[in-house]
């Protein structure tokens, strides 16, 4: 193996490290990406030529000593997450404690080889278009050569940097709780099917929410109707919000927002709308799961707020640590589910039909990721994603400033009541 520490250095002055992500492709067009996969015999390296299997105690100076000027890249569960003190089955892709890891970045800035990491979630795609069958080939070998082909072939594959430290940061973990908040209102408003037990939203929308419900228990009107004079109730704020306010909602959108989430008829009269996914993007404004005095469940209709803010999040936010739009999220929560899964794969199978691709195979049956790739979807498919992630920050963005709207005005009101009271509001 030749040695190439002195690839990119500068005769004239010491190197300036640049570790862009453009300067990782670019040394990937250049021939030079050097890929990792660890595994039970030790770590694999495969430059686009060979593959050498070392230890993990030899690894980092073997890279260090030959791969100077070089991208490098392996999956994030084994160099982007730390070995924990409690070792179990889950963490045995991980070798190296997180000081070690800390130093072997900063040693790799140090000798000018950029480190991104892969998405775990990735993998099975990674594999299936490399021409690998995970059943049957799988080998630490064909995983490093598999990730190096995917890399050599898509300069727009999702990749991250390392770490700057393995500490959950307050910022996450205010993620987390919001989230866990999210899932508990979404999870009571589905049972009681987004507002079909609403007495207030039965009594004036029962058409549309029939067309917007679906399951044994709300099959048709009837048995909506039934539960509602029962007294079988559950009320639903987030819900009541969204059908009370449609026409002002529908009237400030865009017509890529309105097709995403909206069902017109042939006169162009609003018939249904996608509940879930629109429920599951107020929800990371707007709503509670609580117990009334009588113990009785119900969703509030309180703002959503962020601790550390003091307001309502930001879309930025929002999309991070709420919706969990990364391929590197391991759970993404009720919400995500149902924007990713339930929504963003009808639309995007729609969408590219009506460009003559078929993405869409049944009616629960899509192509996957990898079958795209190889098909030459992969673009289209891209471009109809954003389209819809466009479309849910839209429709975010919209309710926010709604609400905002919405509490200032109580707080207006509440302040004009409270200077026509006689007893002073003091």
């Amino acid at each position: 193996m030749i040695n190439t520490n002195k690839v990119f250095q500068k005769e004239e002055g010491p190197r300036v490290f640049n570790g862009s992500l453009a300067e990782f492709q670019r040394r990937v067009k250049a021939g030079k990406l050097l890929s990792a996969d660890c595994g039970k015999k030790g770590v694999v390296l495969y430059d686009g030529t060979e593959t050498f299997t070392l230890g993990p105690g030899d690894v980092f100076s073997y890279i260090l000593d030959n791969y100077s000027g070089w991208s490098f890249s392996c999956e994030n569960a084994h160099l982007g997450v730390a070995r924990p003190e409690k070792i179990t089955s889950s963490s045995l892709a991980q070798y190296w404690w997180a000081e070690e890891l800390l130093d072997f970045y900063q040693n790799l800035e140090d000798a000018d080889i950029i480190l991104r990491l892969t998405p775990q979630q990735s993998t099975p795609t990674i594999q299936a278009f490399s021409g690998y069958d995970p059943s049957k080939d799988k080998n630490d070998e064909n995983d490093a050569k598999a990730i190096h082909k995917y890399i050599s072939t898509f300069d727009r594959f999702c990749l991250r940097k390392p770490p700057t430290s393995f500490n959950e940061d307050e910022v996450r973990k205010e993620g987390y709780r919001m989230k866990d908040a999210m899932n508990c209102a979404i999870n009571s408003s589905k049972t009681n099917g987004y507002g079909a037990k609403d007495p207030s939203l039965v009594s004036q929308f029962l058409d549309m929410i029939n067309r917007n419900v679906s399951g044994v228990e709300f099959g048709n009107k009837d048995l909506i109707e039934k539960m509602y004079k029962n007294g079988d109730h559950f009320v639903d704020y987030p819900a009541r919000f969204i059908y009370n306010n449609l026409n002002e909602i529908v009237s400030r959108l865009s017509d890529n927002a309105k097709e995403a989430f909206f069902i017109y008829n042939k006169k162009e009269e609003l018939v249904s709308f996608k509940m879930p996914q629109v429920y599951a993007i107020l929800s990371a404004l707007m709503g509670e799961a609580e117990s009334n005095d009588e113990g009785k469940v119900f969703v509030n209709d309180s703002v959503r707020i962020r601790e550390s803010q003091g307001e309502m999040a930001y879309w930025k936010f929002a999309k991070k640590h709420l919706y969990c739009f990364s391929p590197f999220h391991q759970k993404g929560g009720v919400a995500a589910s149902n924007l990713k899964f339930h929504g963003q794969r009808h639309f995007v199978a729609k969408k590219s039909e009506e460009d003559g691709v078929l993405f869409k195979l049944a009616p629960s049956k899509f192509k996957t990721k990898a079958e795209l790739l190889l098909d030459g979807g992969n673009e289209l498919f891209s471009k109809n994603r954003a389209a819809y992630m466009k479309a849910i920050q839209e429709v975010f963005n919209l309710f926010r400033d709604m609400l905002l709207e919405r509490e200032n005005n109580r707080k207006t009101t509440s302040i004009h009541q409270c200077s026509k009271s006689t007893s002073g509001c003091q």
